[in-house]
């Protein structure tokens, strides 16, 4: 997640898919960490 919480990158091994609602959540939970980590960081 950069500064403006933009995904930058993400990645997926194994066979099968996500459904876009799984997606949509993982994001939503990486920007909230991301968030954590930058305040952790002083970024």
């Amino acid at each position: 997640i950069d500064d403006d919480g933009n995904i930058c990158a993400i990645q997926k091994g194994g066979s099968g898919y996500f459904a876009p609602e799984q997606v949509l959540e993982v994001a939503k939970i990486a920007r909230e960490k991301a968030e954590e980590m930058h305040k952790k960081l002083e970024l």
